[in-house]
């Protein structure tokens, strides 16, 4: 890549070197890789920036930055291209359990899944010198989310859209991985061209595999009664906390589809319960006046949108090919004919049963051990997690992103529709219980929800001076204690008259 206009800095202290900023260009008197001078001013207090990992991933930029860690702008020196690298910093390695081993799983998980246009590629995962990292394919693009922006999309580019995910979804059902946190959100779009409809799925972080003779897999496993994702997306049986298999991810396909064509969700609420109960209860409703969504593509959604797995299509594949048999009847750019024998709406009868696979995966007994030979560092990687010696906790690692960072870069997603858990139908939250949840909020930089269950456990236990003195002496709170709603929640009371 050719040297810009940017200055490039040195981040070894002292050092005054200052050049034309490029990829791979190095301080000849410290050989650390070169930074954007405006990149080195905004973060300064980053001790990783201008790091090169295992030798060859140089951190010249910040993408997204949570209490946990952080997604860096990377550049790979042996291969010459740009890339992204997550990484959980050595503090949150030594003092978490649970974030730690869901990283490790989310690598895995991409590493055991066959490369594929729709998916975000892995190149490398390990550790180096205490730091746990995966270096993933940098995609340049808005998210879904932020694509849409509310706004109806044509029908046909819905479909291209769907295409793009049911194919990664087959992938990743395939390799024994659902997905379990699919939104807007987490599909970015990467194509710059105005008649190509590419969309790529990220971030599984809350995946749930399938791998039943894996140690670690045993150890990540989500408690009974506990619902992990986001609310508006999740399926009946996400939402009561039962097992979710590759139906769930279809479901949530379902979702995200009907608020592409109707500009809203199917199923809304004031709080995140209401929305869950709808999902259980209700029946999606009618397109809102002014959507126009052609009558098979209606169906289709509606199918992906059943309360029962069995009712909804039976893998990603089959859904694929109904919706190819859709396609041409939809029009707009790229429209093409079904390949012959794949079905159109026609097939869409209710009450079919689901394939043995996925009943099998639903019941948690169709594994498919991650996949090798693909040159990633697995045995390291896992040694080092398993080494950690941590127990099991609910917890899934999210990045928000920095405020100033370009929107066209999508690596990390973390959005107001973040990753929840809600218990449904469980009895209201003890002292211990709110302040347990607030500590997990902490460990994912929620503050607005730490600050509320604070509050919500102070209120409620016998001893608020004990409890403030707990948070205090608590390295969970330690970059929550900085907001200062909470600091001014955890100062002494005045002593009563």
């Amino acid at each position: 890549m050719a040297a810009t206009s940017e200055t490039g800095v040195c981040p070894h202290p002292g050092c005054t070197a200052r050049t034309a900023f490029a990829p791979g260009v190095r301080c000849p008197s410290h050989d650390r890789p070169l930074i954007p001078a405006a990149v080195a001013e905004r973060h300064a207090d980053d001790p990783l920036l201008g790091r090169t990992i295992q030798g060859d991933f140089d951190l010249i930029g910040i993408i997204g930055r949570g209490a946990m860690g952080a997604v860096y702008r990377g550049w790979q020196r042996s291969q010459g291209r740009a890339v992204a690298v997550k990484v959980i910093s050595g503090k949150a390695v030594q003092a978490l359990d649970e974030p730690v081993k869901r990283f490790v799983m989310e690598a895995r998980a991409l590493a055991a899944m066959p490369q594929h246009p729709a998916i975000v590629g892995i190149y490398d995962y390990g550790e180096d010198a205490g730091l746990l990292y995966m270096v993933l394919e940098l995609v340049e693009g808005p998210s879904l989310k932020a694509f849409s922006n509310g706004r109806r999309l044509p029908g046909w580019q819905v479909a291209d859209i769907a295409m793009a995910v049911l194919g990664a979804l087959g992938e990743a059902h395939e390799a024994g991985v659902v997905h379990r946190d699919l939104k807007p959100s987490n599909v970015v779009m990467c194509s710059a061209a105005p008649d190509e409809t590419r969309a790529k799925v990220l971030d599984f972080g809350v995946a749930k595999v399938f791998w039943p003779d894996d140690q670690l897999v045993q150890e990540v496993v989500t408690r009974a009664g506990m619902a992990l994702g986001t609310p508006k997306y999740m399926s009946p049986e996400q939402a009561r906390g039962k097992t979710v298999g590759p139906g769930s991810d279809l479901y949530a396909l379902g979702v995200m589809l009907y608020r592409l064509l109707a500009g809203k969700l199917p199923f809304e609420g004031d709080n995140d319960l209401k929305i869950l109960k709808a999902h259980i209860l209700h029946k999606p409703p009618p397109w809102p006046d002014g959507a126009v969504v052609d009558p098979q593509l209606d169906a289709f959604v509606r199918r992906l949108l059943e309360k029962r797995p069995a009712d909804r299509f039976p893998d990603a594949p089959t859904a694929a090919r109904a919706l190819a048999g859709i396609r041409p009847a939809l029009g707009g750019p790229g429209a093409r004919r079904a390949d012959p024998g794949w079905p159109g709406a026609a097939d869409f009868d209710r009450g079919r049963e689901p394939s043995s696979q996925q009943v099998a995966a639903e019941m948690g007994l169709d594994p498919r051990p991650p996949g090798g030979g693909q040159g990633w560092r697995t045995g390291l990687f896992v040694a080092a997690a398993i080494g950690l010696g941590v127990g099991v906790g609910l917890l899934a690692l999210s990045l928000a992103p920095e405020p100033d960072a370009p929107s066209a870069t999508i690596a990390a997603p973390a959005e107001p529709e973040a990753a929840a858990r809600v218990t449904v139908g469980s009895p209201p939250r003890t002292a211990d219980d709110a302040l347990r949840e607030a500590r997990e909020a902490a460990r994912q930089g929620d503050l607005d929800r730490v600050f509320a269950l604070l509050s919500e456990a102070l209120d409620a236990t016998d001893d608020p001076a004990a409890m403030r003195e707990a948070v205090q002496g608590d390295m969970g709170f330690e970059d929550a204690r900085t907001d200062p709603r909470i600091a001014d929640l955890l100062r002494a009371e005045p002593p009563k008259p």
